[in-house]
Order: structure tokens, then C-alpha cells, then sequence
């Protein structure tokens, strides 16, 4: 799954280089081009990050501890739907991100443990929520985010998160409410830099996710 999500990650990259391009041959651009070139990154309807930053948990043994998470997110704007005041952006998110946490006492990338225990732990983490951002400069939008997170874990007893799938040798998935703000700079029409930070309140301790992203405008 690591490697898929690393390849996704590196196509979209290459496509975001592609259209960055693309916004800087603005000679020759045609009437009907002339809507879209004039659109800003965040007027944009549909958006894709991918991310990468580092994840925030409480393992097996009690401890806080962080690993490295990578990923994306996708945006669909509902400005034009709900007619929002102007400067103002309200959406819909999803995505997924993914973290190996590895034993108790791993390095930030989930290896080199101390002793192997849940060596294979893998945990994978699904938003779903409602944005509103609002556009304070021409480069610039703030936005908070608030709704849900999914998150599965492949080795249930490698991290504590307050509930009674704890103890479980195999895998669960379980739903916690989440809330966040972002930061985007917008660097063309096409694409630009997302600083992002999120709290996954649990019945034991708070979760967390941070992460640095490139926003690729889609449509």
C-alpha cells in the first residue's frame, strides 16, 4: 500500500509541475481560455494534496509517540452551490493518509524497535469533513476543517485509543471526530503549498496529524 501511495504521490507531483508550466505560457491564450487563466487556485471547484508530515498517537506501552504519515486529500468546493459572501469558500474533504507504526519504541518511520512486537502495524486514516476557508490576500487562504476520521488499524493492540478494540490481536477500524486548520499559498493558478494541522480527540489521548501538501488545482 506504502508503495502504491508513494507512487500516486510522485505522478501528482509530476502533473502539478506540468500545469505549473502550463500557467506561464500565457501568450497566445484564446477567449475562451480566458475565464479559466483568470482563476485563482483556491476559485478553483475540485483540488487534490497529496501530504506528508508526521501522525500523533499513544502506543502499547503508553507512551506518546509519532511516526511519519503520507498521503493526500481532495477538496470539492460548494461556493458556487450556496453562494457564500466574497473572500469566503465552503467545501467537502475526504482523503486518505497512511502511517507504519511498527513496535513500541520505533524510529519516526516505524523501524528500528527496541524489541519487535507489532512490527507489521500499519494504520491508515480516512477524513471526512466540511471546510470553510476564507481568502484573505490574493495568494493566500485560512481555513478550518471539522468532521470525522476514520481510522483502521492492521494491529489493533499497537496503539491505545480508549476503546475496547484495544486488546484486539487483528484489525479494527473505528470513527473519532476531528477538527483542523489549514494554511494555503497559492504559487500559479495550478498549484501551491498547504500547511496543515489536525486533532483526532480520543477516549485516551488526543491523536494528531501535521502535515506539508501541494495543492494541485484539478477543475
Amino acid at each position: 500500500m506504502k508503495k502504491i501511495l508513494t507512487m500516486a504521490i510522485s505522478t501528482l507531483f509530476v502533473w502539478a509541475s506540468v500545469a505549473s508550466a502550463e500557467d506561464r505560457e500565457a501568450p497566445g491564450v484564446t477567449t475562451g481560455e480566458a475565464a479559466e487563466m483568470t482563476q485563482g487556485l483556491f476559485d478553483r471547484a475540485w483540488t487534490v494534496t497529496p501530504r506528508v508530515g508526521l501522525f500523533g498517537f499513544q502506543d502499547n506501552l503508553g507512551n506518546y509517540a509519532s511516526r511519519m504519515t503520507e498521503g493526500f486529500t481532495t477538496r470539492y468546493s460548494l461556493a458556487n452551490l450556496v453562494g457564500t459572501p466574497m473572500g469566503f469558500d465552503v467545501g467537502v474533504e475526504s482523503g486518505l493518509l497512511y502511517s507504519h507504526i511498527g513496535s513500541p519504541g520505533s524510529n519516526v518511520l516505524g523501524t528500528n524497535p527496541p524489541v519487535r512486537t507489532t512490527q507489521g502495524a500499519n494504520t491508515f486514516i480516512v477524513p471526512v469533513n466540511a471546510t470553510v476557508g476564507y481568502k484573505f490576500a490574493d495568494r493566500w487562504i485560512a481555513s478550518m476543517n471539522v468532521g470525522a476520521s476514520v481510522l483502521h488499524r492492521s494491529v489493533s493492540n499497537s496503539m491505545v485509543l480508549g476503546r475496547a478494540s484495544d486488546l484486539n490481536l487483528g484489525g479494527s477500524t473505528d470513527v473519532f471526530p476531528n477538527i483542523g486548520v489549514n494554511i494555503g499559498w497559492a504559487l500559479s493558478k495550478s498549484l501551491g503549498l498547504s500547511l496543515r494541522g489536525d486533532l483526532i480527540p480520543t477516549p485516551a489521548k488526543t491523536m494528531y496529524t501535521t502535515t506539508l501538501g501541494a495543492v494541485i488545482g484539478i477543475s
